[in-house]
This record gives structure tokens, sequence and C-alpha cells, in this order.
């Protein structure tokens, strides 16, 4: 009875220590890293001061700005990191601005030193573990995280859906009441697909039907809905729960490709259309609206900058957006943006994080919460998606591994 008590006792106090020493092991890791993180930005004023020479003895100024320390391979001995950063060039008074990525492998000396024994693309990972940590905020992007969740989890709350090739049914209030979207059977179909199954056997025996993605945008706010009879686009909007309905209709506009509608406000909305894929090559065409879609302005497209396959659109506001493309020669996100409702696009950096970068991305429409936003991205060999956040209106995009999919 008494072994059975010290077994009992002995077990407690294993377990006690092992509850003590996880939370110590993981700050003991995290002021690991943290130093690691050190290092490297030390080793990297190094590589700035070079670098500021090299274009000194041209005549010409520099200024490194460092954004981000990835510490992807490695342990305290020996490991990887990369150091994102932003580099502002003056060529006699012209300013030209650029982002880039320094990659250095660095060695333990002794107790206190280290040194670089590769830079660029000479050092490799190689008999490394795995590590992908980010002096970023995690904590910040956490509380992005969950503030858009959030607001997701606000429009979605109590919202379904029931569609067939007759009717879409709506209900807002967890199927206890439903309504009818007055679209009709002419235009239904562009909404509706049968979803896809790798393997027939995994079907269920009745098939619904679903919504097309990018077709729809459904809030307690706003509803509204881009649909189209193969010659003309319909929007239909309501901005009380279904009790009433308002129409646009574009006459003999569709060509052929995909629909996109979406809203950032009850107000500020956008929809698209495509044509269809002629040799890679596929335009898009962008109307915005300032009064909750009662009248539309066609705005710029990217048709005479970037022209190849569309994969996802979205807008911040009425003069904030993005068109994303499916991925050709550059295996990272290809996005291109504006922010004077399509006059001029630029394409933006976007690069996938270590672990993925041979892989090939497809970017998705990006979603937004105010400024802050999440740009989903398909990756075609790992098949699946992950996720890059923004808090700056969409200019820069970072890869959060906490909401990868």
């Amino acid at each position: 009875m008494k072994s059975k008590k010290r077994i009992i006792i002995s077990t407690l106090i294993i377990i006690g220590i092992i509850l003590i020493s996880l939370p110590l092991y993981s700050a003991y890791k995290e002021n690991q890293m943290k130093k690691l993180v050190e290092v490297t930005n030390h080793m990297f004023e190094t590589y700035i001061k070079k670098g500021e020479q090299t274009y000194a003895s041209q005549n010409m100024k520099a200024k490194y700005t460092p954004t981000e320390t990835v510490l992807i391979a490695g342990d305290s001995k020996e490991f990887v990191a990369l150091v994102y950063f932003e580099l502002n060039v003056d060529v006699n008074g012209e300013n030209d601005y650029t982002s880039a990525v320094h990659t250095m492998r660095i060695k333990k000396i002794n107790k206190n030193d280290y040194k670089i024994i590769a830079e660029g693309d000479e050092a490799s990972t190689k008999n490394l573990k795995l590590l992908n940590y980010s002096n970023k905020n995690n904590e910040e992007l956490d509380k992005i995280k969950e503030e858009v969740n959030n607001e997701e989890y606000e429009k979605i709350e109590g919202i379904g859906y029931s569609a067939n090739a007759q009717e879409i049914m709506l209900t807002y209030d967890n199927e206890r009441n439903w309504v009818k979207v007055p679209i009709s059977t002419d235009y239904i179909l562009s909404n509706v697909k049968e979803p896809q199954y790798e393997n027939p056997e995994e079907a269920p025996a009745i098939i619904k039907p679903i919504l097309k993605e990018n077709t729809y945008y459904i809030s307690h706010e706003k509803t509204a809905f881009i649909s189209t009879n193969q010659s003309d686009i319909l929007i239909t909007i309501s901005n009380d729960k279904g009790k009433s309905w308002s129409e646009f209709t574009l006459d003999g506009a569709y060509q052929g490709g995909d629909l996109y509608i979406g809203f950032s406000s009850e107000d500020v909305g956008y929809f698209a259309f495509t044509t269809d894929v002629a040799m890679g090559t596929q335009y898009n065409y962008i109307y915005t609206t300032k009064d909750g879609g009662k009248t539309w302005s066609e705005i710029g497209n990217t048709n005479e900058v970037y022209h190849r396959v569309v994969t996802g659109i979205g807008f911040l506001d009425d003069k904030v957006g993005f068109v994303g493309f499916r991925y050709e020669s550059d295996n990272n996100p290809t996005v291109y943006r504006t922010d004077d409702a399509g006059d001029t696009w630029n394409k933006i950096e976007v690069h996938l994080p270590y672990e993925y970068a041979s892989d090939y991305a497809t970017p998705l429409s990006p979603k937004f919460k105010d400024d802050i936003g999440i740009l989903p991205v398909k990756l075609r060999d790992n098949d699946k998606i992950i996720n890059f956040v923004s808090k700056d209106k969409g200019l820069t995009w970072v890869y959060s591994e906490d909401i990868a999919k």
C-alpha cells in the first residue's frame, strides 16, 4: 500500500516538474531565438556598410531599411537567416526604391562570437533543422487574425443558404426564416454549381449544389449577387436581409470569364468580370460603387499592364484595389495594386516563405477589415492555402503561419 502511495506521489511530482518546465523551456527558446536575431542583425550591419560604400564609389547615396529578420533553419551553433529590407538609392536627387532579401549562414566560433560562412545563394540549409522564426510581433499578428476572424464571424453568424438550378434561398436567423433571391433561372446557373469530388466514392448520396465563390456577398447589412445569362451582367442587392431588392444590369457586357463582387462597407463595393482565356491571355473589367450599389462606375483595369489569367480580385475602398494572377515564370504570388481607382497599377512584392519557396502560388481574393487585410494564396505542390497579412492597405504583405489553412 505504501509502495503504491509512493508511486502516486512520485508520478505527481514528475507531472508537476513537467508542467513547470514547459513554460520555462518555451521562454528559454524564445530568448535563444531573439539572441540569434540580434546576431543576424549585427551581421547585416556589415552588409549595409559594404553596400553603402559601393554606391558611394559611384556617387550615389543608399539607405538600407531592414523590415524583417527570419531564422529559417539551424540552432545556436549554426543557423541560416534571411533579412528582408527596403533600399532607397539617391541618384542625382532622384530616388529609386526597391525591396530585397539577403541570406546568411552563420556559425558560432566561440562563446560570444559568430561569423558568416556563406551568403546569398550559397547559404543553404543543408543538415540544419527548419525553424521559421520571425522577429515580427507575433502577438500583433494574432490580434489581427482575431479581429479579422471576429469580423467574418459577425458577418456570417446565423447566415446560410440553399441553392439549386431554380432558386437561391437565404436565411439570416439560423434557418428559422428563409427569403428567396429574385434571380431568374436565365441567370441563376452562373451562381450555382455542384461540388467536385476527386474520389466519386466519397460523394454523398444526395449532392447539394453550392454557390460559386466570388459571385456573392452576404452579411447582415448587405447582400449582393453578380449573375449572367451569357450576355448581360446582373447585380442583385438587398440592404434589409432580403425584404426588398434592387437590380442593376449591364447589357451585353459578359465575355465568358469569371464573376466577382464584394463590399468593404455598406456604401463602397465593387464588381468585376473577365473574358474567356485565349492563349494564356485574359482581360478584366472593374466597376465600383460609392452609394451602396445604386450607381456603378467603370474604373481602370490591368489590361494594358498585365493581362494574364485572373485568380482573385478585391477592393479595400473605392480607390485601393487588387488583382491577382495565376503563376507563370514567377512562382511567387503575382498581385497588382491600385490606389487611384485603376488609373495606375503596380506589382507588389509578395514572397513565399522559405519552406514553400519552390512551390507555385496562386493568389486568391483578399479580404479587408479597415486597413488590415488577409491575402489567401493557394499552393500547387503542397495543395494547401496559406495566408499573408497586411497592415498598411496592402502595400506590404507578411506570411502568417498562425493563420495558414
